[in-house]
């Protein structure tokens, strides 16, 4: 295993309080709290550049799920790596009995899914309390699981959102998409010409363009768009200098240039 990764994972193990057993000769010299160590993950610079991992923090109580990661009380993949910079959508699930409290690490907030940029080596982590959800699913709680696993999307106006089974927006109406089981979708917004797009809402929360949702049972998307600010091109009359009063004709025609003219006229 690489060194980096045996770095991970012993601070992995301070921020679950796990009781890691110091060498002989450091058993006198200080030791570091889970919340010390919480404290330097969160004020330290984001790391940038390859390798592009994310690391969970295996909770207890709940479960983090992504594309690669089964992270939790449901699973052990606790690792995945990509080849180049992406946004992933990670999704904090408790277990029954449980509520998220709130994500740590290099994500923040308490909404049960979150958009993480995955441009360099990050981790995060949730927490889950023993409790129960009193708004309920639907109501701003926790998002509901289990069947139906559907997707329905909002049919934008000034672009297109498509995924699989999805064409929806000005250039299409298959808004609604149901699967047998838990899968991951990927979503694609594109704005028509002359907009451009401001971001997602609802179930899907990002600015990206490109995200991937887990469809872990019934979602609700919109993706918006809105005119782009217009670039119009200062117009500009042809003008005419003349240096002396200019000699006008009854009777004779201007020219296109002395009807547009600008008159210099001393005096």
């Amino acid at each position: 295993m690489p060194c980096q990764s045996l770095v991970r994972l012993s601070f992995t193990g301070l921020l679950l309080g796990a009781a890691l057993a110091p060498p002989a000769s450091a058993a006198a010299g200080p030791r570091h709290t889970r919340t010390e160590a919480a404290a330097t993950l969160e004020s330290t610079p984001l790391p940038m550049g390859a390798p592009y991992t994310f690391l969970p923090v295996r909770p207890t109580g709940g479960t983090i799920t992504s594309i690669g990661t089964n992270c939790g009380t449901a699973g052990s993949d606790c690792q995945v790596t990509v080849s180049k910079p992406t946004t992933i959508l990670l999704e904090a699930i408790p277990d029954a009995g449980f509520v998220l409290s709130s994500w740590t690490g290099h994500c923040s907030g308490s909404a049960p899914t979150y958009a993480l940029a995955l441009n360099g080596n990050l981790s995060c982590g949730a927490t889950f309390a023993f409790g129960s959800d009193p708004a309920g699913p639907g109501d701003g709680g926790a998002l509901p699981l289990g069947p139906p696993y559907r997707l329905r999307v909002d049919r934008p106006a000034g672009g297109m959102v498509r995924g699989a089974g999805i064409n929806c927006g000005t250039a299409g109406t298959t808004c609604s998409v149901s699967m047998d089981a838990t899968v991951w979708i990927g979503l694609q917004a594109t704005p028509d010409p002359g907009y451009v797009f401001r971001g997602w809402s609802g179930h899907c929360s990002s600015s990206q363009q490109n995200i991937a949702l887990m469809l872990g049972g019934p979602r609700d998307c919109a993706a918006s768009f809105a005119k782009a600010p217009s670039q119009e091109v200062a117009k500009t009359m042809p003008g005419v200098n003349w240096p002396e009063p200019a000699t006008i004709t009854e009777g004779t025609a201007l020219s296109g240039a002395q009807l547009n003219a600008t008159a210099n006229v001393p005096g």
